[in-house]
């Protein structure tokens, strides 16, 4: 059997193969980071916590659905939950 290239290897119809979608449309699309992102660098400190696998479920699925990391979603979760506490 010949070697095939990598993308050659799963066109098993001859036909060329498609041009990627533009990704710049999807809404999981990754972004490239904005100005005011690059402008301050801060140091994050790591952090772990043991939850329920269902919760961290449907947590992995809310971020895929609004296009955020889990880090991100925990930081803005945590940072709600502090301010929130504090006002009482």
């Amino acid at each position: 059997m010949a070697k095939l290239p990598p993308a050659a290897a799963f066109n098993n119809s001859g036909a060329p193969l498609r041009p990627a979608p533009d990704t710049g449309k999807h809404p999981l699309a990754p972004t490239a980071p904005s100005d005011e992102a690059a402008v301050e660098t801060v140091k994050l400190v790591q952090f772990s916590a043991r939850i329920d696998p269902e919760l961290y479920r449907r947590v992995k699925i809310a971020c895929a659905v609004r296009g955020v990391t889990i880090q991100a979603a925990a930081d803005e979760a945590l940072t709600v939950w502090v301010d929130t506490a504090s006002a009482s």
